[in-house]
C-alpha cells in the first residue's frame, strides 16, 4: 500500500514521476516505488499538434539529416512511442533484499518559466534555474558533473535555450560530455528521463 497517482506534464512527466517517488521515498512514505511513462502520440491529433508548432522535422524524404540536435540545418524532431519504468527504493530496502543495485538518485527539482505555451526563454532561464535548484538538492557542484544528457529536441528554440542554459551553470562545457539521445530513439514524449524515461508525454504512473 501506498502512494498511486499519474502526471501528465508533457516533456518532463516521466522526470516528474521520479522526482515524486524518490521523495516519497525520502520522506519514509514508501520503501519502493515503481516510476514510468508512456507513450503514444502517433496519431493525427499529435502529429497535428506538433506540425502546427513547427516542431516536426520536415525532412521525410533525407531522414538521415532530421532530428538532428545542435545542427545548424536543424529543423525538428522525429516522432516515437514507447514506455519505460524504474523501480526506485530506499538503499536500505535494496541492501535488505540483495537487489543489484545500478544508479543512485542524488536530486531533483522541478521549475516552469511560464514564458510560452511551447518555446522556453533564449536565454533558458527555466532550464538553468531547474539544474541549479537539482544540483542544490543533490549537493553537488557543477564542477562534479561530467556528463549531461540532453533534451536536445533538434528545434531552434529549444536547442539554443538549452546550451545558453548548461554554458550558464556549468561554464566550463569543454569538460563535459553531452548527449541528446532523443536523435536515436526518436521523440517519445513522456518515457525519456535523460536517462531515456523523460518523454513519455500522455502518460505516467
Amino acid at each position: 500500500m501506498g502512494p498511486n497517482y499519474s502526471f501528465s506534464t508533457a516533456c518532463a512527466t516521466a522526470n516528474y514521476c521520479f522526482y515524486a517517488a524518490a521523495n516519497h521515498i525520502r520522506r519514509g512514505e514508501a520503501d519502493i516505488m515503481v516510476a514510468g511513462g508512456t507513450e503514444a502520440a502517433i496519431l493525427p491529433t499529435g502529429i497535428g499538434g506538433f506540425i502546427a508548432c513547427r516542431a516536426l522535422s520536415q525532412r521525410n524524404n533525407e531522414p538521415e539529416k532530421a532530428s538532428r540536435p545542435w545542427d545548424k540545418e536543424r529543423d525538428g524532431f522525429v516522432m516515437g512511442e514507447g514506455s519505460g519504468v524504474l523501480i526506485m527504493e530506499s538503499l536500505e530496502h535494496a541492501r535488505k533484499r540483495g537487489a543489484t543495485i545500478i544508479a543512485e538518485y542524488l536530486g531533483g527539482a522541478i521549475t516552469c518559466d511560464a514564458y510560452h505555451m511551447t518555446d522556453p526563454r533564449s536565454d533558458g532561464l527555466g532550464v538553468s534555474s531547474c539544474i541549479e535548484k537539482s544540483l542544490e538538492d543533490a549537493r553537488v557542484s557543477p564542477e562534479e558533473v561530467n556528463y549531461v544528457n540532453a533534451h536536445a529536441t533538434s528545434t531552434l528554440a529549444g536547442d539554443l535555450a538549452e546550451v545558453n542554459a548548461i554554458k550558464k551553470v556549468f561554464k566550463e562545457t569543454s569538460e563535459i560530455k553531452m548527449n541528446g539521445t532523443k536523435a536515436i530513439d526518436d521523440w517519445t514524449l513522456p518515457w525519456r528521463s535523460r536517462w531515456n524515461g523523460g518523454h513519455c508525454n500522455d502518460q505516467s504512473y
